[in-house]
């Protein structure tokens, strides 16, 4: 494998995740992700020490990819409807196209959370800070009535975000875009100034 340290290393987490879509994050080994970069295990020990630490940056990776996501919806210069519809298919996307959380079992899928506990609670407030951005927006231009800002940016920043990960989560992938709109017209009906 070629290139800078960083890039062998991004090139590792990157291979990781896609080992672990194949074969589920039990089964991975760091022997699986040793073959799939052509390196030896030794090397990947010289940059990560341990199969928990590659975990985390995995989750890492796939948690920034979904945050660019959502960044670029928040920044686009549509109504905070469409931002807040737009920040859900973000995060829809990229759980559907990481597979990282597909057929996990409650389990292993706790445990990584707890590997990654750090990252994930990152990523939640940061998403609930855009979220009140986007509910303070509406608000201010008279689109939505919203008495208690923190409790309603906490609850659609962790409700859609569970239900998307919970439908993921099934393997089944059942939820999908189109779906993820009526959703989010749903929501925005119970957030309008009436």
């Amino acid at each position: 494998m070629e290139g800078s340290k960083d890039e062998k290393k991004a090139k590792i987490i990157q291979l990781s995740i896609e080992t672990i879509r194949k074969h589920g994050i039990k089964k991975t080994t760091i022997e699986d992700i040793a073959n799939a970069s052509g390196m030896a295990p030794a090397s990947i020990y010289y940059y990560f020490s341990n199969k928990k630490e590659l975990l985390r940056a995995a989750v890492s990776t796939i948690m920034n990819t979904v945050f660019d996501g959502i960044e670029i919806a928040v920044k686009s210069p549509c109504s905070p409807e469409e931002k807040l519809i737009s920040t859900w298919k973000a995060i829809f996307l990229e759980a559907n196209k990481s597979g990282f959380f597909l057929n996990l079992d409650m389990r292993v899928r706790s445990q990584l959370m707890m590997i990654a506990g750090e990252i994930v609670d990152e990523f939640d407030r940061r998403h609930k800070a855009l979220v009140r951005k986007i509910l303070l927006e509406g608000k201010k231009q008279g689109v939505f009535h919203v008495d208690d800002i923190e409790m309603t940016s906490t609850f659609l920043s962790n409700g859609v975000w569970g239900l998307i990960l919970n439908t993921v989560d099934h393997g089944k992938m059942e939820l999908t875009e189109a779906w993820v709109d009526e959703l989010g017209k749903l929501l925005m009906n119970g957030l309008k100034k009436r």
